[in-house]
């Protein structure tokens, strides 16, 4: 019978997916599979899979059920007893042990672990057991496309809500050996941190200990972009080697037996060290099945082991299907146990066994490696577009690199940083070539990140293609362990199944970003963006707009429009370079002489174009004609805005900047038709409102651009005008405002309204 872990395994992650998850879709090929399977293999297997799916159903149920009393409602007041489990920026995680919402004390099921999320600046030590009381919230989803998701990264980690604190007290410090791992924690960190300056210490501190926060963001991002998201953590490829190093130094002093129990303490208290994250946990248990399987006489199958595991982890922690970490973890594990297995060829036979000289065995060698690299880069790549949204085509090549380089890394790592304990210069001898290597590494990547195909923007993928390229890369693996020519090479284009079509479908995005103004039309190859800034949030384009074109599968803008040059309408293209560096062109009202100079370095290779009342421009399909504002000799840059009505496919959207309510009155003559949708004028000011204006053009869609201020925008009046003429939209109480056009057939929503 051949990998009974691996039938029970896809049945309990199918029971999984259909019941907690509601992904009942994913059940359809894993069934058409093993169904598949059984004509080549044992009928058995199946009784293997059915198992596995009730006892992923049985866990689903159990785990809802102990849930549930734990879903408090929001606003609620709640006592919560229990322990500190990791600590953050702005507040900690804390495991629930006791409850009490008023009506008395609830202990929680001692068999699943659930969290809250406490956000405060007073942040005790982890493992410190503390009572708080405070106010329940729930997690807020994105505010835009492709925007962070607290409300599913957090369940992700068994998190239910947050808590706002209102009192918080310690009960029990930690114990003596929580306190000294952290001191050892604390120590290395520190030791890392002298050892390698600036923030060239933040792949050295991943690999050691899996912890990421002295990577700055755009590094971090640097790493995730080229697909290498799954080095920057603790990988069971340098724990093992780290294993085996130790495994062999103590088989010189000690007999095996002695020697295999010795060495899992030391990987058990290394774990402990790190946090036995779900990586960790991984490669302590693989050497642990690995030894016990030698000492009786038995074979080590990595695909069994990594099932077995996986179905103790999802017992246990449900949730963890869809956290990050465990998704690279298993999904690394068992590509690269498979990558282990050789195809099935002639060569591999005894009788044709030639031992190869060394310039072949070393071509071997790397030919292996490389297969490894595009299996491991090729196969993570689901999960690396639905959390970036990206594919790099120099990912590959990165990824072989770090595959040769990191088993060394780790262990000059960890000799520099054991050495400084004893003497720090001879720790700076080790760390010298990790400096080196990892700031070369980076450098590289910076220099390729220059070219235009580092990332191929391949936005949010739906289910059904994600099960097809699932199908296929698992028919090209059993194919290539079936025949004599490297049929693996047909993994590198077959990220081409995730490329999106953009040939049907225009959208219009009015993003939500606080104080100002950003919207984004995408239209077949275009995207145009009319104005990017605010005055409540940081880095608009980079940290949304940027977010939103990956998200929807495209990687810059094309064209820029500016209704006038206010903070609040341009601050976050200046320095949102992956976006704005390569623009076809901007235009600006012709008042607006100082375009180039406020907009460096966006604007220092692009053509800007000056544009009058009363002329159009035609970008593809799209037809964007410039209306009427204030007379030449206006002063007022909000009264001089850019005005534009943008047609497709026979609808028409109005951006009316920041105008007042008598150059609104203005445009009534200029409009020949009703919009679709308008963009309400300075973020629903009073003083930019007329009723006859919006009586007389009425739209279906009204959007407010707006965010918490002091203003007074939105006035009241305003919105309750609009809300009765049509549907009016607020982006700080609805999210992005999102349009789309299909077939003709034109339909809006907001973020949270989906």
């Amino acid at each position: 019978m051949k990998r009974p872990f691996l039938f029970l395994a896809a049945g309990m992650l199918s029971g999984l997916l259909a019941l907690l998850f509601h992904g009942g879709i994913y059940m359809i090929p894993i069934i058409l599979s093993v169904l598949l399977c059984l004509f080549f293999v044992r009928k058995s297997l199946l009784l293997y899979f059915l198992v596995g799916l009730f006892l992923g159903l049985f866990t689903s149920f159990c785990y809802q059920f102990s849930r549930k009393p734990l879903l408090i409602s929001e606003g609620s007041s709640v006592a919560v007893y229990g322990t500190v489990k990791e600590t953050g920026q702005y507040g900690f995680l804390m495991r629930i042990e006791r409850y009490d919402t008023g009506d008395g004390t609830n202990r929680v099921n001692p068999f699943y672990s659930f969290f809250v999320t406490v956000n405060t600046d007073e942040i005790p030590d982890t493992y410190t057991t503390i009572i708080v009381e405070g106010t329940v919230r729930f997690y807020q989803g994105p505010s835009n496309p492709g925007q962070f998701d607290a409300s599913s990264y957090y369940p992700s980690v068994g998190s239910l809500y947050e808590i706002q604190p209102e009192s918080i007290r310690i009960v029990k410090h930690p114990g003596r050996f929580r306190t000294t791992l952290q001191s050892a924690r604390n120590a290395v960190s520190e030791r890392v941190h002298k050892l390698f300056p600036g923030t060239s210490g933040g792949l050295p501190m991943a690999l050691l200990l899996g912890d990421k926060k002295q990577m700055e963001e755009d590094q971090r991002e640097l790493y995730e972009r080229f697909g290498l998201a799954h080095i920057l953590t603790i990988s069971g490829l340098h724990i093992g080697l780290f294993a085996n190093i130790l495994l062999a130094l103590l088989i010189s002093f000690f007999e095996r037996k002695t020697s295999d129990r010795i060495a899992l303490l030391i990987l058990i208290l290394y774990g402990f060290l790190c946090g036995f994250r779900i990586s960790c946990i991984r490669a302590v248990f693989t050497f642990l099945i690995s030894s016990y399987g030698r000492r009786i006489h038995r074979s080590f199958d990595r695909i069994s082991a990594n099932a077995f595991l996986m179905m103790v982890i999802l017992f246990l922690k449900p949730y963890s299907l869809t956290d990050m970490s465990f998704q690279l973890s298993f999904g690394a594990g068992f590509l690269l146990a498979f990558a282990e297995i050789r195809p099935k060829t002639a060569a591999n036979s005894p009788k044709n066994a030639i031992r190869p000289k060394n310039a072949a065995k070393a071509a071997g060698k790397v030919f292996r490696i490389l297969r490894t690299s595009t299996i491991l880069q090729i196969g993570l790549l689901p999960f690396q577009i639905q959390s970036f949204y990206t594919f790099s085509p120099f990912g590959i090549l990165f990824n072989l690199a770090l595959l040769l380089l990191i088993e060394v890394l780790f262990l000059l790592t960890l000799c520099a940083v054991t050495a400084s304990f004893v003497l720090f210069p001879l720790g700076l001898f080790f760390a010298g070539p990790v400096y080196y290597t990892v700031l070369f590494f980076e450098k590289g990547m910076r220099a390729f990140s220059k070219l235009r195909l580092l990332t191929v923007p391949l936005g949010h993928q739906s289910s059904i293609r994600i099960i097809l390229f699932v199908a296929l890369f698992g028919f090209l693996m059993w194919l290539e362990q079936r025949s004599f020519k490297p049929v693996w090479l047909f993994l590198l284009p077959l990220w081409v199944v995730f490329v999106p079509y953009h040939g049907n479908v225009a959208r219009i995005v009015n993003l939500s970003v606080g104080q100002g103004d950003c919207a984004v039309i995408m239209q077949g190859e275009n995207v145009l963006v009319i104005d990017c800034g605010s005055l409540s949030k940081t880095e608009v384009g980079e940290n949304i707009l940027k977010s939103c074109l990956f998200y929807y599968g495209y990687g810059k803008a094309d064209y820029v429009f500016l209704s006038h040059t206010d903070e609040d309408h341009i601050n976050g293209i200046r320095n949102c370079t992956q976006v704005f560096g390569d623009l076809k062109g901007i235009f600006a009202d012709e008042f607006f002489t100082d375009v180039r100079t406020l907009l460096m370095p966006a604007a220092e290779d692009c053509g800007i174009v000056y544009t009058k009342p009363g002329e159009q421009v035609y970008i593809g399909s799209l037809k964007i004609s410039f209306l009427h504002g204030a007379a030449v000799s206006s002063e007022d840059p909000n009264d001089r805005c850019q005005l534009l009505c943008v047609t497709i496919a026979g609808y028409d959207f109005l951006f009316l900047g920041d105008i007042s309510s008598g150059i609104l009155d203005e445009l009534d003559i200029e409009l020949k038709k009703n919009p679709y949708l308008i963009k309400v004028p300075h973020h629903g000011s009073i003083y930019s409102f007329s009723e006859a204006f919006y009586l007389k053009h009425r739209a279906k869609v009204y959007a407010v651009s707006v965010g918490y201020n002091h203003y007074g925008h939105p006035a009241k009046e305003v919105t309750e005008n609009l809300g009765n003429l049509g549907k009016c939209y607020v982006t700080k109480e609805d999210g992005a405002v999102i349009t789309e056009i299909r077939n003709g057939e034109c339909k809006t929503y907001s973020m949270f309204q989906k």
